[in-house]
Parts: structure tokens; C-alpha cells; sequence
């Protein structure tokens, strides 16, 4: 049996487009793997009116102010209602009763790409919402170094403090007034450049809409070089969910090359 140059070279084309493939999505698969935490507090480890911390790697974060003993574990409840329909489930939501919060925090040094760092999660309530990002000692020992963007519920406004060497770093970027989120539920977004101190907070009220911008800004710490570490404290009511933090841009970009690579050689064969 005899095969022309042209089938040889289609059947060789397709055999290349395959390997490419598999290369290419187990390259993609692994980045997502090892480079991205997913949390929506369900599941058999989490029990409504459980602690989150001690499950999945939460631990106690003792970040809030100046003070670094840890607070009380947020509790998971069934979600409250949302209309805009960002969360279901269980949730996480401050401890009744709790003055000034509840929190939980985890080691991400896993999740940082190239000194980048992103964190999304869904929030609401009547609420606080800190996140701070900061050393190991947010648990609760230590000089206790952070930035923290706090998103206000009740008010809509989003302020950005921290602290260094034991010292109260106030208002590294200004408040916010109510950029538009007062009283909903929403998305919210943070991205953070370990090497050029660059941090933005972001909102949305629905995953389809385009990010807002609410603050960037750069304020050159020292103190972002040591960060490996998120906290969460909540106040008066607010719950958090799907919270997400690393840096998904390696999936997407392989998958836009294999693209571009399978396009291209189905000009040549067409050529």
C-alpha cells in the first residue's frame, strides 16, 4: 500500500496537534493544581455552626490593630440569601456576640506566582470584612507586620492600613466612600505585587459585570517581602464565600498558545 506525501504529512500534522494537546493541558492542569486555593466551606469536613478554623488548613489569626492574640473562630452558617445569587451553602460568618471580631487565616506562600498575589471572594452582611496580608506571626506572635483593606458593609467604605515594627500604619491609601456596594452582596477583589509593594482592591456586583476599581496604590513597605500569609476578620454580621487566592494566568495562557499553535497549522495544511 502506497501513501502520498500529502496524507503522510496530514496524519504527521495531526499526530504533532495531539501531542500538543496533551503537553499543553497537563502543563495548564498542574499550574491550576498547584497554584490556585478554592474555599466554599462545603463539604464533610464543615458543619453549619462549626468553626472554620481547624478544617482545611483555616487556622486562629490574631491580626486585627495593633494586637496579635487570635480571635475567636468565624462560624459557618447556611448562606444567607443573596439575590444576585453569589453565594449558596455554607458560608462564613462573624461568632455571635463577638467584640471586635472573629477571624481565620492560612498559609498561601503556595499561592504566590512570581510575586503576585490575587484573592477574590463573595461577601455581605451588615458588616466588616478585613483582609490582611501579612508574615506568619498574623496568627498571633510576633511583631505582628501587615497590610490590611477592609471593605465596610454598612457604610461602603473600603480603607487601607497595616502595620510595621510594631507601629499603626494609617491610611497607606484613603478611604473610599460608598463606591457602590453599600448594603449588597458582592465581589470583591485584591491583587497585590510583593516586589513593587502595588495593591488594588476591586468590586462587582455580579461575577458577569466588569471589575471596578476602588483604590491602587504603592506605598514601598518593607513589610510586603515577608508576606506568605491571608487573614480574615469579620464584624457585625458579614459572611464571606468562595474565596480564591492565587494567580490563574498560567491555565489561560497555555491554553490561548495551543490555540494559537493549532490554528497555525491548520493554515499550513491548508496552504
Amino acid at each position: 500500500m502506497t501513501m502520498n506525501v500529502t496524507n503522510r504529512g496530514g496524519i504527521v500534522m495531526r499526530f504533532a496537534t495531539a501531542l500538543m494537546v496533551i503537553a499543553v493541558l497537563g502543563m495548564a492542569s498542574s499550574a491550576q493544581a498547584v497554584g490556585v486555593f478554592f474555599e466554599d466551606f462545603d463539604g464533610g469536613q464543615f458543619s453549619d455552626g462549626g468553626d472554620v478554623v481547624g478544617n482545611n488548613g483555616w487556622v486562629q489569626s490574631g491580626f486585627r490593630g495593633v494586637t496579635i492574640f487570635p480571635r475567636p473562630s468565624s462560624k459557618l452558617t447556611n448562606a444567607p440569601s443573596a439575590p444576585n445569587g453569589l453565594t449558596s451553602g455554607l458560608a462564613a460568618m462573624e461568632s455571635p456576640f463577638v467584640d471586635p471580631g472573629s477571624a481565620f487565616a492560612r498559609d498561601i506562600s503556595g499561592n504566590i506566582t512570581n510575586d503576585e498575589i490575587l484573592v477574590t471572594f463573595d461577601m455581605g452582611g451588615g458588616g466588616q470584612t478585613r483582609v490582611t496580608l501579612g508574615g506568619s506571626d498574623i496568627f498571633g506572635s510576633g511583631s505582628n507586620d501587615h497590610i490590611l483593606v477592609q471593605f465596610n458593609n454598612a457604610s461602603g467604605d473600603v480603607s487601607f492600613n497595616g502595620q510595621t515594627g510594631g507601629s499603626r500604619v494609617p491610611d497607606i491609601g484613603p478611604t473610599v466612600p460608598g463606591p457602590g456596594f453599600q448594603g449588597a452582596a458582592f465581589q470583591a477583589r485584591i491583587q497585590v505585587n510583593k516586589l513593587t509593594t502595588e495593591t488594588s482592591a476591586d468590586y462587582r456586583l455580579l461575577p458577569t459585570d466588569t471589575w471596578t476599581n476602588i483604590f491602587t496604590e504603592t506605598p514601598g513597605l518593607a513589610l510586603y517581602t515577608g508576606i506568605t500569609a491571608i487573614g480574615f476578620n469579620q464584624g457585625n454580621d458579614a459572611w464571606v464565600d468562595n474565596i480564591s487566592i492565587g494567580v490563574p494566568e498560567p491555565t489561560s495562557m497555555s491554553l490561548l498558545v495551543l490555540g494559537g499553535l493549532v490554528m497555525l497549522m491548520r493554515r499550513r495544511r491548508r496552504g
